[in-house]
């Protein structure tokens, strides 16, 4: 019964192409694509938790528990839509989900205005050149330079990715020329026609998921590789940052020593002017002191002796030869 229902359903032809698919239900989303648009939400929820994990660290045993319910819940969902709705129709609605995808990703990239986004950063696109108005280069690498080296690797990937774009859209159009011949081949209705055509679905679903898979796991080990690069990067970081500390800590240490010699240097000049002062004090009181006493005081014996001589002078000699005198 079930088989039969899904025949019946993968009769239902689907438009694709920029629109939702019709199934019959006019103004409202298909429950297909519904259901597929579910799974991919859960996906991606899925991995985001996986990737946020990932990057924090260890796992715990919680999350570890989370993540798994949140794997089976979506394989469950895979599940139910696998078994509910033809293969062509599940197609039909990823590439509606992925068509829809694409015009966000332009409308979004619509909006980037580049020359006011380099006015803002203080530079000025003239003769096909960036010119740096935010004053002369520092040590550092200038903000021009590194604009300049984000563009040429722009476009170096942009011209790497021509060729891709090329094969891609060959092969696209090579494999839509295939389904087209095998529509028409297996056009007749016949059970073995449809069974054969489901086949098919599913087999181009395969192969659009290894594809798939390989470019996550390619995407994967960019990452990585990317991941132990800004590790590396962020450890030398991390060892000039120490070794800038340390060296900040001798400085102030040195400082420290500065200053404390600034500290004994002026202590003992305060000392030495006090000796000074002192010394000063102490040759005033003790030797200037008596010495003026001593000068005043030959000078009054000097002037004394002087007198004395004088009046010795106006005595006769013989005067002095009396040894008796009246009385």
């Amino acid at each position: 019964m079930a088989s039969s229902g899904l025949c019946r359903k993968a009769k239902v032809e689907l438009m694709v192409g920029g629109k939702v698919p019709d199934l019959g239900l006019a103004g409202m989303e298909p429950e297909v694509l519904r259901d597929v648009r579910t799974a991919c939400q859960l996906r991606f929820h899925f991995l985001k938790s996986l990737f946020e994990h990932s990057t924090s660290g260890a796992l715990p045993g919680t999350s570890e528990e989370l993540l798994d319910a949140s794997y089976q819940h979506w394989l469950s969902t895979v599940e139910d839509i696998v078994g509910s709705h033809p293969p062509n129709h599940i197609l039909a609605a990823l590439e509606h989900l992925a068509l829809e995808n694409t015009l966000q990703m332009q409308e979004l990239t619509s909006r980037i205005d580049i020359p006011c986004d380099v006015e803002a950063l203080k530079f000025r696109y003239e003769s096909a050149r960036l010119e740096d108005l935010a004053g002369p280069p520092a040590a550092l690498p200038s903000v021009r330079g590194l604009i300049q080296e984000g563009w040429s690797r722009c476009e170096e990937l942009w011209v790497q990715q021509l060729p891709l774009q090329a094969r891609e859209q060959r092969g696209t159009a090579q494999l839509a020329s295939l389904l087209q011949e095998m529509h028409r081949l297996l056009a007749d209705g016949s059970e073995r026609a449809i069974l054969t055509r489901a086949v098919l679905e599913l087999e181009l679903r395969a192969v659009r998921l290894a594809g798939l898979r390989d470019g996550l796991h390619r995407g994967c080990r960019e990452l990585e590789r990317e991941a132990s690069a800004r590790h590396a990067e962020l450890q030398a970081l991390q060892s000039k940052r120490q070794r800038i500390v340390d060296f900040r800590h001798l400085v102030r240490e040195k400082q420290q020593h500065i200053r404390a010699l600034i500290k004994g240097t002026s202590y003992i000049k305060s000392q030495l002017r006090k000796d000074q002062a002192e010394v000063q004090a102490f040759v005033q009181r003790k030797l200037l002191g008596p010495e003026q006493d001593v000068t005043l005081e030959s000078q009054r014996l000097h002037g004394g002796v002087e007198r004395e001589v004088r009046q010795l002078g106006a005595i006769a000699l013989p005067c002095l030869l009396r040894r008796s005198l009246l009385g």
